[in-house]
C-alpha cells in the first residue's frame, strides 16, 4: 500500500539552535544570505526539520544526507542515499514548516502548506483559478473566499510540486472540483489525472495542508499527518 507521512510543526528557534551544526556549509552560506532574519530562521528551520527527519527514517546521522535536485529544479536525495523507497517534498509558510515522506517505487510526492487567514485578492484569484474554480470563488461570502482560495491553492501547488514541473506549469490548467477536490482534468505535461491522490487537512487550526502522491497502484493511499515533527529530535 503506497504511504506518505506528513511532519508539520511551528518554527521553534531552540531547534534551530541546537542543530544548526547539522547543516552543510552551503546551506549555512544561504541562511546568511537571507535580508530578513526572519526569513533566514524559517530557511533553516526548514533545512534542519528535513535532516532530522529524514536521517531517521534512513537510520543515518542528518549530516551524512547529500541532496540534489533534478533538472527542473524538485530536491531529491543525491548519492551514496539516492537508492531508497524513498521521497520528499517540502513546504514552508508564516513560520510553520513541513515535509512529505512517501514510501513505495516508482511514486513521487508534492506538498503545500499556507495559512488558512492569508489575505487573497480578487486579482491572485484570477490569476491562478479557471474560470469554473474563479466564479466558484466569486460565490463564496466575503469572509470565505481567503479559505476557499487556500484550499484549491494548495491541491494545485502540491500537484504541480509533486509532476515536478514546478513553475512551469500555469495553475489554471490544473483544474478542481471545488466541492470534492476531485481533479477535473491537467495539461498534457502532467499526464492523466489517475494516478494522482490528494490529501488535504487543517492543522494547528491556522495551516491548511495538502499533499499530493503520484502512483501506479490502484491500493488505497494511507496518509498520515504528525504535528510534533522534530519531538523525537
Amino acid at each position: 500500500m503506497p504511504r506518505v507521512v506528513v511532519h508539520v510543526s511551528p518554527l521553534d528557534e531552540a531547534i534551530i539552535t541546537d542543530n544548526l551544526d547539522v547543516l552543510d556549509p552551503s546551506e549555512r552560506a544561504q541562511v546568511r544570505r537571507f535580508l530578513k532574519e526572519a526569513d533566514g530562521k524559517l530557511f533553516a528551520f526548514g533545512r534542519i526539520q528535513r535532516r532530522l527527519v529524514l536521517g531517521r527514517y534512513l537510520g543515518i546521522s542528518p549530516t551524512r544526507l547529500v541532496f540534489t535536485s533534478s533538472q527542473l529544479g524538485k530536491p531529491t536525495l543525491a548519492e551514496p542515499n539516492a537508492d531508497q523507497d524513498l521521497v520528499f517534498n517540502t513546504s514552508q509558510s508564516s513560520n510553520f514548516a513541513a515535509i512529505a515522506v512517501a514510501f513505495g517505487r516508482d511514486i513521487a510526492v508534492g506538498l503545500d502548506i499556507e495559512r488558512v487567514d492569508r489575505r487573497v485578492t480578487d486579482a491572485l484569484a484570477q490569476s491562478c483559478l479557471s474560470e469554473a474554480e474563479y466564479e466558484w470563488f466569486k460565490g463564496l461570502s466575503h469572509d470565505k473566499r481567503d479559505a476557499g482560495f487556500i484550499r484549491l491553492w494548495t491541491c494545485k501547488e502540491a500537484i504541480i510540486k509533486a509532476s515536478g514541473h514546478g513553475l512551469l506549469i500555469d495553475p489554471k490548467l490544473v483544474v478542481l472540483d471545488p466541492d470534492n477536490l476531485a481533479i477535473r482534468s491537467l495539461p498534457g505535461e502532467l499526464g492523466s489525472p489517475a494516478p494522482y491522490r490528494l490529501h488535504a487537512t487543517t492543522v494547528f487550526d491556522v495551516v491548511r495542508l495538502t499533499s499530493c502522491l503520484i502512483t501506479p497502484s490502484d491500493e488505497i493511499t494511507e496518509t498520515s499527518v504528525v504535528d510534533d515533527v522534530l519531538a523525537n529530535k
